[in-house]
């Protein structure tokens, strides 16, 4: 596994890659540029996908805009969300197929924690297309 920054790629290696839980918790929260009250901690970038949890505070959303060649995998870890205007609590898993805006809302009096999977569609992939790229502030 090869750190670059605060992000672990993880296409090292022959078999799995773990991070574990104080691995996680040493990473900083890092504020999204143009996004107040949402923070992001990203856990692996590779070829193809981003991993990152997202949170979110009461009042604040992600712009969720859509991806023509990429979907998205969203699963509530904490708290109250709604992801395009749909009730989605902790444990809640959500697909987002490409072209599908997905906007991130915290639903409830406390901050949702998301984990998000955004993967590149194979065809898209191979004619270049764009894994995100977060702005974070202060950076």
């Amino acid at each position: 596994m090869e750190t670059i920054g605060q992000v672990t790629d993880l296409r090292t290696g022959p078999g799995p890659e773990i991070l574990a839980a104080s691995d996680i918790q040493r990473r900083p929260w890092r504020p999204v540029a143009g996004c107040g009250g949402v923070r992001i901690k990203e856990l692996s970038r590779s070829s193809g996908c981003v991993h990152a949890l997202i949170m979110v505070e009461p009042g604040s959303a992600t712009p969720g805009k859509p991806h023509r060649g990429a979907c998205h995998h969203i699963w509530v870890l904490s708290g109250d969300a709604q992801v395009a205007g749909r009730p989605a609590g902790a444990g809640s898993y959500v697909y987002v197929p490409a072209g599908a805006a997905h906007p991130i809302a915290a639903a409830g009096a406390t901050p949702c924690v998301v984990l998000q999977a955004h993967h590149l569609l194979q065809a898209h992939h191979i004619v270049g297309g764009e894994l995100p790229s977060w702005t974070w502030d202060g950076r």
